[in-house]
């Protein structure tokens, strides 16, 4: 199976995630999390790719999901 791990734009996540956490200011966002869970998936043998969507364009990340 193949696995696309997609991070939202920090600033869309942080905007959001303080909202529903009632956190004024935070340097939450990190990609630690993530970085697990693709870690466990890899050491069961899943291929496992890693998307952050600050780094594409809407159209490139529908392209890149269309191919999967």
């Amino acid at each position: 199976m193949k696995i696309l791990m997609v991070y939202p734009s920090h600033s869309w996540y942080m905007r959001i995630y303080r909202k529903i956490k009632k956190i004024p200011n935070s340097s939450l966002g990190t990609k630690h999390g993530i970085g697990y869970i693709i870690n466990y998936a890899k050491s069961n043998d899943e291929i496992v790719d890693f998307l952050e969507l600050e780094s594409v364009s809407w159209k490139e990340f529908k392209r890149i999901v269309k191919k999967l």
